[in-house]
């Protein structure tokens, strides 16, 4: 049996070989905050060098997961959103998605906040002092920066860095979660490198035991990072979970006021989690799911102690 301690080399192989294919300016890990990605973060960590960490405001995640990842980076963290609909917009436009729009809703809250953080690295940094004579005659046009009160003239750069994705996806998920796993792929001047991508669940459990990292609590309860909701692989069960540990989270009350004002519209994908099949859970239903969760916290409770 692979233990994570053999999982690591191939982790490092996957990472070396990334790293001298494509010379990479900055090496970033897209953390959620669920146990995946953070496994691959502390991998890489031990095995690697991080420059920077992303973190994605889906506009839908529990707020919890957020507040965690901020307290257990030690690199430089940016939290990213998309700077268009954010999905409250685009669910009472459009109601709540189903599997088919799994890959829209992907796009539209995570892809183009990920643009934010590639747009925010490939400009960092990018000024120059310039004499007004050289600008005049390129026609730059000239511009100030706080970071850099002594240049009187500065001029934004473009380079076109190349920048390394870190990501947690992990083969034994990939059916329903990305597909193929590769473990390096160059799309333009990004190179995605899934770094733990032939672990188990199991692998990413033991490594975490060994070196002793914090898990999410929104992760231990939930089973999943918590940071996106869209509902499109979710239930109506998953809503009702989720309103039962987060009661006060501010996302989760956004999804209950949606689906309410979809309902008073009877809009036709009206109600959070359908699958394609718009009904809505009877009260019984509710109270039977409620109860089951009510039982599980009650064993969880008296196992630790």
């Amino acid at each position: 049996m692979n233990t994570p301690f053999d999982k690591l080399q191939l982790s490092k192989n996957i990472f070396d070989l990334a790293i001298n294919l494509h010379r990479p300016d900055y090496v970033v890990a897209l953390v959620s905050g669920g146990d995946d990605s953070m496994a691959m973060y502390n991998v890489a960590r031990k095995i690697g060098y991080i420059d920077w960490v992303v973190h994605v405001d889906t506009t839908t995640g529990i707020k919890d997961v957020t507040s965690f990842v901020e307290d257990n980076i030690t690199e430089d963290l940016m939290v990213v959103k998309t700077n268009e609909a954010t999905y409250e917009e685009i669910v009472l436009e459009n109601g709540f998605p189903g599997p088919g729009q799994h890959s829209t809703m992907y796009i539209r809250l995570k892809e183009r906040a990920l643009r934010v953080a590639q747009r925010i690295l490939q400009h960092k940094d990018s000024f120059c002092r310039v004499d007004g004579s050289t600008a005049h005659k390129k026609k730059t046009p000239l511009l100030f920066h706080s970071d850099y009160p002594e240049s009187e003239a500065l001029v934004v750069k473009k380079p076109q860095r190349k920048i390394m994705y870190l990501t947690g996806a992990r083969r034994d998920e990939s059916v329903r979660r990305m597909g193929n796993v590769v473990d390096i792929q160059k799309e333009g001047n990004q190179i995605w490198v899934n770094l733990i991508s032939d672990w188990t669940k199991q692998n990413c459990y033991d490594f975490r035991i060994s070196e002793n990292y914090k898990q999410s609590p929104t992760a231990a309860i939930l089973g999943r990072s918590g940071e996106c909701n869209c509902g499109a692989y979710g239930s109506p069960q998953e809503l009702i979970e989720m309103k039962y540990f987060f009661p006060t989270d501010p996302n989760i009350k956004m999804i209950e006021r949606v689906q309410k004002e979809l309902r008073g519209k009877k809009h036709k994908y009206c109600n959070y989690g359908h699958g394609g099949v718009n009904k809505e859970l009877t009260t019984s239903q509710e109270n039977k799911i409620i109860s089951k969760l009510c039982s599980t916290c009650e064993n969880n409770f008296s196992n630790r102690y």
